[in-house]
């Protein structure tokens, strides 16, 4: 028994992340996430109208996370944030390293090129790397994409893939990017259409028990109308970063544009006959998508390492062998490929490693060899305004939806907020609304009375703020500076709210 290369890098990211990683609890849907996770936990359902915001008390909440916000609300419980973090390591490393690693190995890959690849994939998928249930999608994301490159490498039956539909039964119960999952099997269809394969009718059949497998939530067919309602809304795609076109200054944009034009150079080096035309459309419809939305980055970087990998190598095994320099002697090194025949340890030891670091955290209440900063919640949000609002007695707070999330976290059940980033909850009316209010189109006045604001949490360059801060009826109480610019934040007290608190 050996360590492959897959393990030696799955142990490397693992060790990076731990030691080096910053907090990925920054997202600001978080707090919600674990509060909804908490409730469902104590009442044994699932919630049907919303729970956190005053403005939508009583409105059908289609819940499409419900049980991925268990999942992290068990995890949180064992071990608080430390252990959510030991947890989503353990995701990310199995769906963007381990489990494209098992496949690379297994196609008898040169060792050196898995390990670059693997890196670069890596890098090009931390992009999205935060607490939610998505961390959830990229696993099942990856180890369908294996198990249908395995039905085509080894000519496998229909009945491989059996236990899809259950996948699909996860899948559609802990977020709803299990559309992605659809159009890789829609692929697999077609292809198998085009080749005259006899094994499409096997095929037809578990997609279709995987769309049925779907339907099995809570919800029903809503899940679907839901799901149709945010993509075919251009109003909700520009809310959010994570559905907007890559920005080019993020950190880790430039290791996506590199996987893509390494992908491009590759196609033309090598033609499309050196991957299976599964892999080769999968990957080019999710870099096209990328390009169009971050959100599907992650996506493509679990899927670009196989096909990646099969036109380098073939463009490698073509071209004519070079000795006697030393830039050729380290181009064979790097490209050769393994002749040991001794099997690998099949990830027991990163795996041995990751419930060390399970066990640990659990133990000892933090991340080792992590500062409890980086294992908490991250100074993105207005800590200090907000721990001030929780010790006063209950009350109204406008705030922007990027931070109704931790507004949740701290103040549920005391208080509900104003609005989140639950975009099809809120509607297009309620977003507009707040955004108008903030640069002072619709008047304050009238907001104020009607939903008896006695804080304003604003972010400093907001329009809104500079009015308030001229007001008589309105008291700058707390001007926050936080590490992260994120976090800055001006608190307003309504000046009647002070009067009734005394």
């Amino acid at each position: 028994m050996r360590l492959t290369a897959s393990d030696w890098i799955t142990l490397y990211v693992m060790a990076v992340l731990v030691v080096f990683g910053q907090s990925m609890a920054g997202d600001p849907g978080l707090g919600w996430h674990l509060r909804a996770g908490q409730w469902m936990t104590d009442n044994r359902e699932v919630p049907t109208h919303d729970l956190f915001a005053f403005t939508t008390q009583g409105a059908t909440w289609i819940h499409d996370q419900w049980f991925g916000d268990v999942l992290l609300w068990w995890v949180y419980s064992l071990g608080g944030f430390p252990l959510l973090h030991v947890g989503a390591i353990g995701l990310v490393v199995a769906a963007f390293v381990a489990v494209p690693g098992s496949m690379l190995e297994r196609r008898g890959y040169a060792p050196y090129l898995i390990v670059l690849t693997l890196v670069l994939s890596a890098s090009t998928g931390a992009i999205q790397w935060l607490l939610r249930p998505v961390l959830f999608s990229f696993m099942l994301f990856a180890l369908l994409h294996r198990a249908l490159l395995r039905f085509f490498d080894e000519q496998q039956p229909p009945l491989f893939l059996a236990p899809v539909p259950a996948l699909f039964l996860l899948w559609a119960n802990v977020h709803p990017a299990f559309v992605l999952g659809w159009m890789l099997l829609g692929v697999a269809v077609g292809v198998l259409i085009v080749r005259r394969d006899r094994r499409v009718l096997g095929v037809i059949g578990i997609t279709l028990l995987s769309l049925i497998a779907t339907l099995c939530t809570p919800h029903g067919i809503a899940l679907h109308r839901k799901i149709l309602t945010l993509g075919s809304s251009s109003g909700f795609m520009s809310l959010n970063r994570e559905w907007l076109a890559p920005e080019w200054a993020n950190a880790f944009f430039p290791f996506y544009l590199l996987a893509a034009l390494l992908l491009l150079f590759a196609i033309a080096r090598s033609g499309w006959r050196t991957m299976s035309g599964f892999e080769g459309c999968v990957v080019v419809l999710l870099l096209v998508a990328g390009f169009v939305s971050r959100r599907y980055i992650p996506f493509f970087a679990i899927a670009a390492p196989a096909p990646l990998l099969a036109m380098i190598t073939h463009f490698v095994d073509e071209r004519p062998a070079r000795s006697g320099k030393v830039i050729g002697r380290l181009v064979n090194l790097i490209t050769r490929r393994s002749k040991r025949g001794a099997p690998g340890m099949g990830m027991m030891i990163p795996f041995a490693m990751w419930l060390w670091l399970v066990v640990t955290t659990v133990w000892s209440q933090r991340v080792p060899f992590r500062s409890e900063e980086d294992s908490a919640i991250p100074p993105r949000f207005p800590k200090q305004a907000v721990e001030l609002i929780a010790h006063a007695p209950a009350a109204r707070v406008f705030h922007t939806p990027d931070w109704g999330g931790y507004l949740s976290w701290r103040l549920y059940p005391r208080e509900s907020v104003f609005i989140d980033d639950r975009n099809v909850l809120h509607g297009e009316a309620r977003y507009r609304e707040y955004f108008d209010l903030e640069r002072e189109r619709r008047s304050w006045a009238e907001a104020v009375e009607r939903y008896d604001f006695r804080w304003a949490l604003l972010r400093p360059q907001a329009p809104l703020a500079d009015t308030l801060r001229k007001s008589e009826q309105w008291t700058l109480v707390l001007e926050e500076k936080a590490v992260d610019p994120e976090g800055d934040a001006l608190l307003f007290r309504r000046n009647d709210a002070a009067e009734r608190a005394l």
